[in-house]
Order: structure tokens, then sequence, then C-alpha cells
């Protein structure tokens, strides 16, 4: 990355093209690409082995045409195992086994279980190493290990013992990323391969456009080498969340744990991954007490952009629910709209014209706006989008970013252009476009489920919105939105759930978040509860932050208040009652808050007309 960066980026990109032929051609499917790593799924398990060995060749072939610096090598792992699918996706011992033997192959390399070795040991020329059982990381019993040593028409199978083996150092340089291929039977008996969509496999192999970022492996400062598994597991679960955000590029764990136990100078820990931040830490476990320090560091300068101290009692039967939930937090907090990472790009976007920024520096305009929330942050979004998606059409983040904000026209009213299109058909097209190029986007999700939302198509909301969570449930700003619908139309259960999460995430979360609690203490007659969450909305664009302060305090009986906060209501909108006439007639949200809420702002002194109802 530090010699050429295009040039290990393009060579990445026709590598990753490559994987993309070979799996189609062995019948498999590509589950999921994050950053420099695929998963992927096959009928069968010896097209699955057959696959990683043909994969390998190749990728030799290629790279004994490259000088051994720009060479890229990748790990690959097979198991054949019984998985869980839901959306798509895979979960279970299965998948984390692949994981496993992914990390104990060579580069260049490839490791199976044995239980795939079983299947494949008579029906494919083939070579094998019996490594024996290795105890791996989360799984209970040891796991029997094969190294493939040949290639297919090599030789006839024989199985060669490790102990008679001769290691093989392979040269690692470059991303020393990892493949994953699976070989699944699904424990409910039949599973129905659905064919890929038209662009489905190209796009799902497209590196993400966005800030990059490397997890080193967190220093283990207990004093005791056996708690490695603690430090390191907190690192690759980072890794793992991080990955999940789809704007962010995380460099992968075998590059970055090759700094393990070294003292390294950040900045050029950036310069030879090609990163513009780098995460450290550390942990320490004593007793029942555990301490986890993580600080992010600007890659370009050492600048220190953040650090967090999580002290935390452990119990045995605990300890990976507290690693669980450590990392969900250093996640939300790095990345996602509101995170660490996000902020300092969009304090350097602010600095440039929207003449002159890149298709993410758009995206970071979206993220602007939805803090903003004002009419001049939305047509800079939408206009920056709008030219984003004609510079690069496979920007999946922009499509999706645009569609919202078709919506937030029809929303808010914001720089209406009817004479042109209707923005919310417009934005339902946009937003079906953003989730057929990419079923694992989750801002594609989320902007088709608030499409849904004003639409009034409730139950696909719910569908659409239910989608984005399940792909990250650690975005905090995509929790609060979803809550904040989710209350609005009366699902009150969900609402408060994700809010209380998006608050166990971000120790500041999204100002609007306030107002799902708002409501909900409103609803319930808690007029002091619902003050202070009004109180902790202020600073938004948004008149429901103004309106919901003038309804807790009249409810209070505190006249004045109540009648200076509709007054800041009428100077951010001084057609605040047409425009609330007119959105409660076309309400999106249930009757039970509908006539809350005019009811409450007439208490406070705003002349709603009778007919809004």
């Amino acid at each position: 990355m530090a010699d050429d960066h295009e040039g290990t980026v393009a060579t990445l990109t026709t590598y990753r093209e490559v994987f993309s032929v070979y799996i189609k051609r062995h019948q498999g499917r590509i589950v999921n690409a994050p950053g420099d790593a695929v998963l992927a799924e096959f009928a069968s398990v010896v097209d699955a082995v057959a696959c990683a060995a043909e994969l390998q060749r190749e990728l030799a072939e290629r790279n004994a045409e490259l000088s051994i610096h720009r060479r890229l090598e990748f790990r690959i792992g097979v198991n054949l195992g019984d998985v869980l699918v839901k959306e798509g996706a895979l979960y279970g011992d299965g998948v984390n086994i692949a994981a496993r033997l992914e990390a104990l192959a060579e580069p260049g390399g490839i490791c199976i279980s044995g239980t795939a070795y079983e299947h494949v040991r008579h029906r494919l020329p083939l070579e094998f190493a019996d490594l024996g059982r290795k105890s791996v990381k989360n799984i209970p019993e040891p796991v029997a290990v094969f190294r493939v040593l040949s290639r297919p028409g090599a030789a006839a199978h024989r199985v060669v013992r490790a102990d008679r083996l001769a290691e093989r150092k392979g040269l690692w340089i470059g991303l020393g990323a990892s493949v994953l291929l699976l070989a699944t039977v699904v424990a409910a008996g039949i599973y129905f391969l659905r064919p890929p969509a038209s662009g489905e496999l190209e796009q799902s192999l497209k590196l993400p456009t966005g800030p990059r970022i490397a997890v080193l492996p967190f220093t283990n400062l207990s004093g005791d080498p056996q708690q490695d598994y603690f430090s390191d597991g907190i690192t690759e679960e980072i890794i793992t969340k991080l990955a999940r955000f789809t704007n962010l590029l995380v460099i992968a764990r075998n590059s970055s744990f090759r700094y393990k136990g070294q003292a390294v100078d950040v900045r050029q820990v950036g310069q030879d991954l090609g990163v513009g931040f780098v995460l450290e830490g550390s942990v320490r476990l004593g007793g029942e007490q555990i301490r986890v320090i993580a600080q992010l560091i600007d890659a370009a300068d050492g600048r220190h952009l953040w650090t967090e101290t999580y002290d935390r009692k452990l119990a045995a039967e605990s300890i990976f629910l507290v690693q669980d939930e450590i990392t969900a937090k250093v996640a939300a907090s790095l990345a996602g709209m509101g995170g660490v990472i996000s902020r300092a790009g969009m304090e350097a976007m602010r600095r440039k014209t929207t003449d002159y920024v890149s298709a993410y520096e758009c995206v970071l305009r979206g993220y602007d706006f939805v803090y903003r929330h004002t009419k001049e942050a939305h047509l800079a979004a939408r206009d920056c989008l709008e030219r984003a998606v004609e510079i690069d059409p496979s920007y999946v983040e922009a499509w999706a970013w645009l569609a919202w904000m078709y919506a937030e026209e029809f929303r808010h009213s914001y720089n209406l252009r009817k004479d042109l299109y209707d923005p919310l058909e417009l934005a339902l097209h946009t937003a079906r476009r953003a989730v057929a190029m990419d079923p694992s986007n989750q801002t594609a999700h989320a902007a088709l489920a608030f499409t849904h939302f004003d639409r009034r198509e409730f139950e696909q909301f719910r569908i659409e919105a239910e989608k984005a969570i399940a792909l990250n449930p650690n975005n905090a700003t995509w929790l609060a939105i979803v809550a904040t619908y989710s209350a609005g139309i009366g699902d009150w259960n969900i609402g408060m759930r994700l809010a209380k999460r998006v608050e166990t995430l971000d120790p500041f979360p999204p100002p609007f978040v306030h107002g799902v609690f708002f409501m909900d203490h409103y609803r319930k007659g808690e007029y002091d509860k619902a003050l202070v969450r009004a109180q902790r909305m202020q600073g938004s664009a948004l008149y429901n932050s103004h309106a919901y302060l003038a309804m807790a305090y009249a409810k209070l009986g505190r006249k004045e208040e109540a009648r200076a906060a509709i007054d800041e209501l009428l100077k951010l909108q001084p057609d605040s009652a047409q425009k609330i006439r007119e959105h409660m007639r076309h309400s999106r949200y249930s009757d039970e808050w509908t006539d809350l809420f005019i009811a409450g702002l007439r208490d406070a002194g705003l002349a709603i007309p009778e007919n809004s109802e």
C-alpha cells in the first residue's frame, strides 16, 4: 500500500473477481465479503475443496508474474457443518470453525476440517497433511485439521503425517487477506440456494468507499501469557463489528496481528497498511476485575482522536458477555454516522465547497444533514449525492442516502421539485435500486424502510427495518431512527427497546432518540420525566424538539415557558401550525400519538385549526 496504493487495490480487485468466477463455477454463492475477506457457501463439500485448490493455483500463477513485494497471498479454510440460515446470512459453529481453519492455514494454503476430509479424501486428486486435533477459540471440542498439500492432478490421494512434513514458510506480504469457503449441510434438511441476482457477486466483491482502519492486537497487561485469549478475542470482535459498517474498510486480522508484541510507530503502520486510522488498546485482567483501554489514532500525524476506559466486574460465566458489550461500545463509538471517524471526516468536509468533494464526502453530507436537519444542509447533501451517483453509479451507499434525501423532500417539504418528480416515488425507486445492488447494505434497507413508512406501508416498514437492524445492531444512529418511527406507529415496546440499546451503545446518542423516551413518558402522564427528555433534544432544527418542550411545560402548568417554546418553534418555522395541520392530515403516526400531539400543542398555545385532526 505504501509503495503503490492504487496498484495494490487494483490487484486486490482483480483477485476478488477471480474468487467470484471460481466460486460461481463450483456452484457456490458469496454470503459476505467484508474488507478483504470472503465467506462463501457450497452445496457440496467436494466442490468447495476443489474450488479452494483451483483458486490457490490460479492466484499462485498470477503472483508469479509479480515482483515479490507486490504479491497478495490468501489463506483458505473449508468446513462441513450445520449452520443457521437467516435472511441469507449464515450463523453457528459451522461458520466459526471455518474461520478458525482459515487462521491455521499458511499464506497461499488451505486447511480443511476432519469432516470435510472424510468426504473428499477419495474423490479429489489431492495430498493432505494430518495436523492432528487442534483446540480453537469458542469451539468446545478440538477440531481435526488437515492441510491440503498439492493442486488437482498432482498425485493420487495420500495422507502425510505432520511430524514427517518439513514446514514450508511462505512469504506473506501485502494485505494478508483471508478467504473462508464453507460447505454446509443445513440441519433443517433441504436448503434451496438462491441464484445470485444480476451483478450481486460483483457488487459483493467491491471494496468499501470510505475511511480505512487497522485494529492492532490489544496488549495483554495481565502478566500471564495464557490470558492472551481474551485480549486477542477483544481485538477480533472489534474487527468483526467494525466490518459491518459498510462505509468503513477494516484491514483483515491477518495483517494487523503481525504487529502483535511489537513496539510500533502508528504512522509507519498507517503507511504499511494504507490506512488513515489505527485503533490500539490494552486489557488487564485481575481477579474479578477487567479494564480495557481503547484509543483511536490518526495515522497521518499520530494524533489521539479518542480514548475510552472500560472497567467491568467479571465472573467466569460472564466473560464473553463482557467482551461482547465492550466491543459493541467501541464499534458504536468509532463508526457510523455519529462515530469519531465520521465526525472527523465531517469537520474536514465542511471546510470544502460542494464542487470539490469526493463521493464519500457526499455521503458525509448526508450524515451532516441528519444531525443538523436544516433546509440548507438537505440541499447541499441532495445535490452532492446526485453528482456522486453520476460519477460512480456502483456506489450503493450514495444511492441509499440519495433515497433518504428524496424522502426528506416529502417528509419536511425541503427543497421540493415537484415539477421534476414525485419525491416519494423517486425515493422508493432509488432505495429499491440500492437494495438490489447490495442486499447486505444496512443503509439501503434503512432508506427503503423509511420510505415505506412515509407511504404508510407499515408492514413493509417493519420488515425492512428489521433487516437493517440485523445487518448491524451496533449502528446507534440507525437504531435511534428506527426506534423513533416504531414508537410513532404505536410499536412502543420495539421503540423503547431500541432506544435503550442506543443509550447503552453510545454515551452521546443522537439527540432525537430522546424523543422516543419523551413520547413514552408523555403518554403515561410522566411529565417531569418527559420534560427532561425534551430538554436533551435542544439544538435540533426539527420542530419536534421545541414542540415537545412546549407540551411538557404546558402539562406542568409552566405556561410562560410553554409560550416561549412555541415562540422558538414559530421563529424556526413561521408556518408551523399550518405544517402540523398538513402533517397530521397525512399522519404516519398512530391515532393515539396524533391525538396527544395536537392536544398538547393546543394546550401550549399553538393555534392549530380543528380540522387538522
